[in-house]
């Protein structure tokens, strides 16, 4: 029988594969699909079984005696039936790293631009917020957290690809973002990489190690709030 599908590279590159093509201004749908789910490798690590398979096709469709067509018959419906169970599930099983990968990149921006622009910082929380910030230590860094979470948001609802994989939900027993479309039925929660703060928030029921969207509170915190 041909082999089973190789090749296949890390969801999370996958994912930004995807993610490059839209921002190089490719919009057919399907392509960025082949892209997130790596089919594009699946064609590339199949090419040493196509002549093997061509040879199968053509006798399979010939006029050969029955007998001469069964092993062939065998090895067209067993590659067949693996190929199409494993491309859905590795495309299920990829599904969580593949969202996170994307959803990751757009915190990572929005927490460079935070963590260097006082200005933009600022903008991304409310009035009251920012000041109360300002007045006390212990909530810089909660609020700073909150700016991560509006900015990415933001990044999220204006972008024409990411919105349609995306919901911003957060507030109170609420994941932070998620998934519509294809990511449909997924949950992000976006926190530090502090360990302590992951403990804090994987007894909650929409949170597990595997859709925690982390990030690195700057050092220079406490100077960042004016």
């Amino acid at each position: 029988s041909y082999p089973m599908i190789r090749g296949f590279k890390h969801g999370y590159e996958n994912g930004l594969d995807a993610y490059n093509a839209y921002e190089n201004g490719e919009r057919r749908i399907d392509v960025l699909m082949l892209l997130a789910l790596g089919v594009d490798d699946l064609i590339v690590s199949m090419a040493d079984d196509l002549n093997q398979l061509n040879k199968d096709k053509d006798i399979v469709f010939s006029n050969a005696p029955l007998k001469e067509r069964i092993m062939p018959i065998i090895r067209l419906s067993t590659w067949a039936t693996m190929t199409a169970a494993t491309i859905v599930g590795i495309g299920q099983v990829l599904r969580q790293p593949i969202a996170n990968s994307i959803l990751k990149r757009q915190v990572k921006i929005a927490n460079s631009q935070l963590s260097t622009d006082s200005i933009t910082l600022k903008n991304a929380l409310t009035k009251n917020q920012y000041e109360a910030a300002v007045k006390y230590n212990w909530l810089k860094p909660v609020n700073f957290g909150t700016a991560v979470e509006n900015l990415t948001a933001e990044r999220v609802s204006k972008n024409q690809l990411l919105d349609k994989l995306f919901t911003h939900v957060g507030g109170p027993n609420n994941p932070d973002f998620v998934g519509r479309g294809i990511f449909s039925g997924l949950n992000f929660e976006v926190t530090t990489s502090n360990a302590n703060t992951i403990a804090r928030h994987l007894p909650r029921p929409y949170v597990t190690k595997n859709n925690i969207i982390k990030y690195d509170m700057p050092k220079w915190i406490f100077n960042l709030f004016k």
